[in-house]
């Protein structure tokens, strides 16, 4: 059973394959309990990101992950390996915590009179603000500059976002 991102080492001689072995392969992860969280986000190492379904699977290549799963304002992490071959159920009743959780963010936005807002509401971006564990839409519009516009996962108790906006070549330095 080959997975996409199994790495392989064929040796051969004379354009004839004599062996494959596969040197790194893939395992399997497979989501139970995943009411509360259909519909938020679980992500791996915070590099990969994927949008939680009922029961979903995941091939994933062999290794340790830390993965983390937030919902409207539940959700924790911790760390799993998966096996070559292998299935790893994680189940993510153990992963709700105490609900619903809040992540204080800190802003760091270096141009002066931007507005932002977050899930389309503005705020003062200047004094930390809570939110609720979960994916959120940031925007910050500023005269002379293109509309910055992320989409935020937090999983966690505090956080420091700093935004570098780029100019629209009408900002006055």
């Amino acid at each position: 059973d080959i997975g996409a991102e199994d790495v392989l080492r064929v040796q051969g001689e004379n354009r004839k394959i004599l062996t494959i072995s596969v040197t790194s392969g893939h395992g399997v992860i497979r989501l139970t309990n995943t009411d509360l969280f259909e519909g938020g986000w679980l992500s791996l190492d915070a590099s990969r990101y994927y949008k939680v379904t009922k029961d979903m699977q995941l091939e994933l290549p062999e290794g340790t992950y830390c993965l983390s799963v937030a919902n409207d304002g539940y959700g924790d992490n911790k760390e799993i390996t998966v096996e070559r071959g292998r299935e790893l159920i994680v189940d993510l009743n153990e992963l709700k915590g105490e609900g619903p959780k809040y992540c204080t963010v800190t802003f760091e936005v270096g141009v002066e009179n931007a507005v932002m807002t977050v899930d389309g509401k503005q705020i003062d971006y200047t004094e930390p603000q809570k939110l609720k564990y979960g994916i959120h839409r940031l925007e910050i519009v500023a005269e002379g500059y293109e509309t910055w516009s992320k989409r935020l996962y937090v999983h966690s108790e505090e956080a420091t976002i700093q935004v570098a906006m780029t100019s629209d070549g009408t900002a006055v330095t």
